[in-house]
């Protein structure tokens, strides 16, 4: 894993991509999908194995992060939770109390139309506070989606409507989604190279940070998608 990090940098570092590479948690204003296009399509598909061969890395690590020999090693990895299960998998352990306490769900890899704006390949995470309060309705209305909505998030965040920045904080770009509200769409801000916690390891993630409905309006926000 740790190589094939080291070689994804390395790649980009060397291409048109590394005028959207994000550093120190801050999401380069920069960022455009016409800096992307100045990929030559080898680059472009080498960078898309690697990411793909980072996350599988990153999965294995999560499920397997152990140390030890002999009968210690195999009773450390009977208890380690399984997170090569599906997001749905994960939500429904979560919802019959056998997801580990202090974890992060992890909800896919970082799609590939996340990281044409300069996304790193890792793991995007929620915390068990959100989903908390989008399935079981503890915070207010616009936090509450339900189970089916956040279980449409995998494949809704591959597809999004939009990318955005907000013009005053940067740190953060918004993710925005249709699962089915009407004029309210899912936003989703995003904690770029944040971190979620996999069998009580920290992992470098890019972690969902809240999730809820509103109408979005493009005047307070510059597109990035």
């Amino acid at each position: 894993v740790i190589a094939a990090k080291s070689i994804l940098n390395k790649t980009t570092s060397n291409s048109a991509f590394s005028t959207v590479h994000t550093n120190n948690n801050t999401f380069n204003s920069d960022l455009s999908i016409e800096n992307k296009k100045k990929m030559l399509p080898e680059e472009q598909a080498e960078l898309d194995r690697l990411s793909d061969s980072f996350f599988a890395g990153m999965r294995k690590v999560a499920e397997y992060n152990f140390e030890g020999v002999d009968g210690e090693t195999r009773k450390m990895k009977e208890n380690k939770y399984a997170f090569t299960k599906s997001f749905s998998e994960q939500i429904s352990d979560y919802k019959n109390g056998i997801f580990p306490k202090n974890d992060s769900l992890i909800i896919s890899e970082t799609p590939k139309v996340w990281r044409k704006v300069g996304f790193n390949a890792l793991p995007v995470t929620i915390n068990q506070s959100h989903v908390d309060y989008a399935i079981n309705n503890t915070k207010d209305s616009d936090h509450f989606i339900g189970e089916t909505a956040i279980n449409n998030l995998p494949s809704a965040i591959s597809n999004p409507i939009a990318i955005i920045q907000s013009k005053s904080v940067i740190k953060r770009p918004i993710v925005i989604v249709d699962v089915g509200f009407g004029a309210k769409k899912i936003v989703l801000p995003i904690e770029v190279d944040g971190y979620g916690k996999v069998n009580n390891v920290d992992i470098d993630t890019n972690a969902i940070t809240s999730v809820y409905k509103k109408i979005v309006r493009s005047n307070n926000y510059m597109m990035l998608l």
